[in-house]
C-alpha cells in the first residue's frame, strides 16, 4: 500500500477552506463555562460542589445542536434495522474529507475512496516535511508516511463503527449523549503496523480492516478452536466463544457513540455508557457510599467498586472500603482495652467492646453448665461406652516471641494472634488469612511463617518488629531473560532474577537448609508433595512431615507393564500399591491384594502385551478382589487394549471378541476404562461404562518437530485406508499434505499389494498407524514409498507389538526410525533393533488418572501433552 501511494505537496494555498473554518470558530465557543445562551433550549448549566467534586447537569440535547450543520449538508437520521444485521444493513458512512462529504453503505467501496485520499496528503511546512490529515478538524500530523496511512485508514475503521451506533440509537432505542463531541474524530496515533501475534505468524498491515480480516482467517482454521495469539492456549467449544475471546486480544471493536466517537466491544456496554449519562432523579438507585445516582443495579456494583480500599489505616497498612469499617478495625486492634471494652460479662471478668460482642461470649458458660450435667464418670460407663467417645485432642498455640520459662499457650489462633499485637506490638496487614501455625515436637502450634508477599515484612512479623510503617523499597532492579518462546498453547516465558547486590550476597550467604530446598527442587520436579516443616526462632528445620497431595487413591500394576506403572504413581507423587500375583502348579492365577482398599479410589494398570490371555485373566481377578473388598471405584487402565482388532464380523462364523472382553470386564466389577488409542473408536459403544481413549497423537507431533529437521516439507502417510481419519488429523496440525496406501490381504499379517494415492518424490515420509505386529504392512510401505521417490521413511506406532518376524524386518527395511510408545514394554525390542525409539506416554496416563480422580475433564490430553 505504501509503495503505491504517492505524496504530492499541494501549491496552492487559496483553496477554500469555509467548512474547516467554520468549525475552529465552533469549537473556540462550545465548550466555554461562561456560555449560557438564552435562545437555545439546550443550555448547559455546570455546578460545583464544597468538597470540590464537579457534578455536571446536562439537560437533554440533540447532536444536530452540537455538531453544527454545515451549508447544504443533510441531515442524518438513525434507522431502525433488525439487531442481526445492525452491523452490514443501511450503514450511512460519511466521508468527512476537507471538501468531500460522499456517502456510501458499502464498507469496501468506502475503504477504496478513503485511500484515494491519500494522494491528497501535503505538507505543512517544507523543512519539517509534516503530513497532516484533512478528515474533519483531526489536524494529525507526522513526518512519517506510513503512519499518516495508517491513520487515514482507521478513519474509515471509525467512520464504520460511527455509522453502526447512529442506527443503534433507532434499533436499540438509546438515549442521546452528552458528553463535549468536539474530539468525535480525533484518533490515537498508530507509529507501528497492526502485526498479527498468532503463533508461526508474522503478517503485518497498514490497514486495520486487513488486519482483523487476517485474523478472522486464523480463527476459521483453528484447531479445536484453539487460542494461538502470543501462545494464549485458551480452548473454546464453539467457533463464537472462540471470536469474542480473541477481540480482546486485537482490541477490535464493534460498535461506537455517534456523539464523541467511544469505542465499545459490544451494544450493552454503548448502552451502560448513554445510561450513566440520563439518570431519572425518581427512579435512579443511590450509592450506598457517596450518594451518587445509577441508572440500574448493574452500573451501581460497577461504580461501588472504585470505593474499595478507598480509606487507609494511619498505624498500618491495612484499608477498608467505608469508614465504619475502618473504625470496626482501629476499635479492635489498635485502641487499649481500657477505653473501647465497656460491655462486662455478669458470669467472669470478660469484658466485649460491643453489646453483639457481649452476647455472643454468653452461650460460652451455658456450654460448659451442659458439659457439667452430661459428664459421665469413667467409673460408672461401661465399657462400650468409653470407646463410643471421641477423643477431642485440643490444640495448644503457644508464643514464639515469650521468654522460654514464661511462654504463654492459648487454646486459639486468633487469641495467639491478639497477644502477639498487644503484648509484643507487631503490625501486619489483614484482610486475607496469612499466618501458618506448624506443630512441633513437643505438640505445640507456634506461628512459623506468613503468607505474605514481601519476604522482608514476614521476616519481621516473626520476629516481632514493632517499629513504624515504612514506605516500600524501590531500589531493586532485575533481570529479565527469555527462556521459551510461544507456542500455540503457551506464551512466550520469561525468567527475572534480582539484580541487587546485598540481596543476592543474602541469598549466596544463607543457610545450608535453603541450598538443599533449592537443590531437592531441581532434582524433583515433577513430585506432587507438600512438605510441612517446622522451624525454630533461628529459621532453622526442626521437624518435616510429607503430606500426599492425593489421597483415597490407590495405583496397583499386574504383571505385564510394571516400568509405566511406576511411572505413572512417581508421577501422581504417590506409592505403588501392594500386590501380589503367582501361579499355581495347574497354571492357575493367584493375585493378593496387600494393603486395604475400603473406600478407596483403585486403578489398575494391565496392558494386553505379552501372555495377552494370562495378563487379561490377572487384570480381571485384580477388578473383583478390590471390588469385593469394598473399593469405592476400580477403573481399569488398558494402554493396549487386548483383542482391539477383532472388533467385527468381517466373515461368516467370526467372533467378535472384543465385544466379549467388553462384556467380561463389565462384569468383573470395573466402573471405568482408561486406554490409549483404539484400533477402532467404535469399540467404546462396547461398554455400558464410561471408557476415557486417549490419543497419542499430541506426543507423536511433539516428537516429529523435535526429531525431524524438515517435517515442515515432509509429507503423512497412512499405510491403510482405516488410519486415513488418523493422518489427516496429524498433517492438519503440522500443515503439511498426506498421502494414502490401500492394501488387500490375502490372509492375516499377509499382505498381496499395495497401491499409493498420493506424491512423496523428494520429500520425506512419515508412516503413521495405531499399532504394528509382525511389521509386514509398514515394511512393504516403506518400499513402496522409497520406489515412489521419498528421501526418507520413519514409521511412528502407537503400539509396538513387534511379534514373530517383526526385528528382523525392521532390521532389514529402509526405514530411517521406527518410533512407538511405550503403553507396550520395549526394552528387548530397543536392544535387538537399534532403529526402535520409544516416546514416553506415562505422563499422558497419570494426567489421566490425576483428573479422573478428581472430577475433572480429561478432554485437554486429546490435544496437549502435559508437563
Amino acid at each position: 500500500m505504501e509503495e503505491s501511494i504517492e505524496c504530492v505537496e499541494n501549491p496552492v494555498e487559496t483553496v477554500p477552506k469555509t467548512n474547516l473554518l467554520r468549525c475552529m470558530e465552533w469549537l473556540q465557543t462550545q465548550n466555554e463555562l461562561t456560555k449560557v445562551s438564552k435562545y437555545n433550549k439546550d443550555d448547559i448549566s455546570l455546578t460545583t460542589d464544597s468538597n470540590s467534586l464537579k457534578k455536571i447537569i446536562l439537560c437533554s440535547g440533540d447532536d444536530d445542536t452540537t455538531v453544527p450543520a454545515g451549508v447544504d449538508e443533510l441531515a442524518i437520521e438513525p434507522k431502525a434495522v433488525p439487531l442481526r444485521y445492525l452491523r452490514v444493513k443501511d450503514l450511512d458512512m460519511q466521508c468527512e474529507w476537507q471538501l468531500c462529504r460522499s456517502h456510501f453503505s458499502d464498507y469496501e467501496l468506502f475503504q477504496q475512496h478513503i485511500t484515494n485520499h491519500c494522494s491528497e496528503l501535503h505538507t505543512h511546512d517544507k523543512k519539517a516535511n509534516d503530513y497532516i490529515c484533512l478528515w474533519d478538524v483531526c489536524g494529525h500530523s507526522t513526518t512519517d508516511l506510513s503512519e499518516m496511512v495508517r491513520h487515514i485508514n482507521y478513519h474509515a475503521y471509525h467512520a464504520r463503527l460511527l455509522a453502526i451506533g447512529l442506527n443503534a440509537r433507532a434499533t436499540l432505542k438509546l438515549e442521546q449523549c452528552r458528553k463535549d463531541s468536539s474530539k468525535r474524530n480525533q484518533l490515537p496515533p498508530l507509529k507501528h503496523k497492526h502485526c498479527c501475534m498468532w503463533v508461526e505468524c508474522s503478517q503485518s498491515y497498514n490497514s486495520i480492516q486487513s488486519f482483523f480480516d487476517h485474523v478472522k482467517q486464523h480463527i476459521i482454521y483453528s484447531d479445536r478452536y484453539l487460542c494461538s495469539w502470543a501462545g494464549c492456549g485458551a480452548i473454546f467449544p464453539r467457533r463464537p466463544l472462540l471470536t469474542m475471546h480473541v477481540r480482546s486480544h486485537t482490541q477490535e471493536r464493534l460498535i461506537a457513540c455517534y456523539h464523541c466517537g467511544q469505542h465499545f466491544a459490544c451494544n450493552r456496554k454503548l448502552s451502560d455508557h448513554l445510561m450513566r449519562q440520563n439518570v431519572d432523579p425518581d427512579t435512579g438507585i443511590p450509592c450506598g457510599m457517596c450518594g451518587i445516582l445509577c441508572a440500574s443495579e448493574y452500573l451501581k456494583r460497577e461504580h461501588e467498586r472504585q470505593h474499595i480500599s478507598a480509606y487507609a489505616c494511619a498505624m498500618c497498612d491495612m484499608s477498608a472500603p467505608s469508614p465504619a469499617a475502618l473504625a470496626y478495625h482501629m476499635r479492635y486492634r489498635h485502641l487499649s482495652s481500657s477505653g473501647t471494652r465497656t460491655h462486662a460479662c455478669p458470669q467472669c471478668s470478660y469484658k466485649a467492646v460491643t453489646k453483639s460482642d457481649l452476647r455472643k461470649h454468653i452461650p460460652i458458660h451455658k456450654k460448659k453448665r451442659k458439659k457439667e450435667k452430661n459428664k459421665i464418670s469413667d467409673e460408672d460407663s461401661s465399657e462400650e461406652e468409653v470407646k463410643k467417645k471421641k477423643k477431642v485432642v485440643k490444640k495448644k498455640y503457644a508464643c514464639h516471641m515469650c521468654p522460654e520459662k514464661e511462654v504463654k499457650v492459648f487454646s486459639r489462633g486468633g487469641r495467639l494472634t491478639t497477644h502477639l499485637v498487644k503484648v509484643h506490638g507487631a503490625r501486619w496487614p489483614f484482610g486475607h488469612s496469612r499466618f501458618r501455625y506448624q506443630i512441633s515436637e513437643d505438640g505445640m502450634y507456634r506461628l512459623t511463617t506468613t503468607r505474605f508477599e514481601y519476604e522482608d515484612i514476614s521476616k519481621k512479623i516473626v520476629d516481632g518488629y514493632s517499629g513504624p510503617k515504612e514506605s516500600l523499597n524501590n531500589t531493586l532492579e532485575f533481570d529479565v531473560t527469555a527462556i521459551a518462546e510461544a507456542t500455540k498453547t503457551t506464551p512466550k516465558r520469561f525468567e527475572i532474577s534480582l539484580k541487587n547486590n546485598d540481596l543476592q550476597r543474602d541469598i549466596k550467604t544463607g543457610g545450608e537448609n535453603v541450598k538443599n530446598e533449592k537443590e531437592d527442587h531441581e532434582i524433583d520436579q515433577n513430585a506432587v508433595e507438600i512438605m510441612m516443616c517446622d522451624v525454630d526462632d533461628d529459621g532453622n528445620i526442626i521437624n518435616t512431615e510429607t503430606i500426599q497431595s492425593m489421597p483415597n487413591i490407590k495405583v496397583f500394576s499386574g504383571s505385564s507393564h510394571p516400568d509405566l506403572a511406576q511411572k505413572i504413581v512417581d508421577r501422581l507423587g504417590i506409592d505403588l500399591g501392594k500386590v501380589v500375583t503367582k501361579k499355581f502348579s495347574n497354571m492357575e492365577t493367584c493375585v493378593e491384594i496387600g494393603e486395604s482398599v475400603r473406600g478407596e479410589d483403585v486403578y489398575i494398570v494391565q496392558s494386553g502385551s505379552g501372555e495377552i490371555n494370562d495378563n487379561l485373566m490377572e487384570l480381571l481377578i485384580m477388578i473383583n478382589a478390590c471390588k469385593i473388598a469394598s473399593a469405592s471405584r476400580v477403573t481399569a487402565v488398558i494402554p493396549c487394549f487386548p483383542y482391539a482388532r477383532q472388533d467385527k464380523k468381517d466373515k461368516s462364523r467370526a467372533p467378535i471378541t472384543a465385544k466379549l472382553v467388553a462384556n467380561i470386564l463389565s462384569v468383573s466389577g470395573a466402573d471405568h476404562i482408561i486406554t490409549m488409542d483404539l484400533h477402532a473408536s467404535q469399540i467404546q459403544g462396547f461398554f455400558d461404562i464410561p471408557v476415557d481413549n486417549l490419543f497419542a497423537e499430541p506426543a507423536v507431533l511433539k516428537w516429529i518437530k523435535e526429531n525431524i529437521p524438515d517435517w515442515k516439507t515432509s509429507i503423512v502417510v497412512s499405510p491403510d485406508a482405516g488410519g486415513a481419519k488418523r493422518v489427516t488429523s496429524i498433517a492438519d496440525r503440522l500443515n503439511v499434505e498426506f498421502a494414502l496406501i490401500h492394501k488387500e490381504r490375502k490372509k492375516a499379517n499377509e499382505v498381496a499389494s499395495m497401491v499409493l494415492v498420493g506424491d512423496v518424490k523428494d520429500r520425506t515420509a512419515i508412516l503413521v498407524d495405531d499399532m504394528a505386529d509382525t511389521c509386514g504392512t509398514i515394511c512393504h510401505a516403506a518400499e513402496k514409498l522409497i520406489e515412489a521417490g521419498a528421501v526418507k521413511v520413519y514409521a511412528i506406532l502407537t503400539h509396538g507389538i513387534f511379534s514373530g518376524p517383526a526385528i528382523s524386518r525392521i532390521n532389514n527395511a529402509c526405514l530411517e526410525a521406527v518410533v512407538v510408545t511405550n503403553t507396550i514394554p520395549q526394552e528387548r525390542h530397543m536392544q535387538d533393533c537399534p532403529k526402535i525409539q520409544c516416546i514416553d506416554v506415562s505422563m499422558m496416563l497419570a494426567e489421566a488418572v490425576r483428573r479422573t480422580h478428581n472430577g475433572e475433564s480429561v478432554s485437554y490430553l486429546f490435544s496437549n501433552v502435559p508437563y
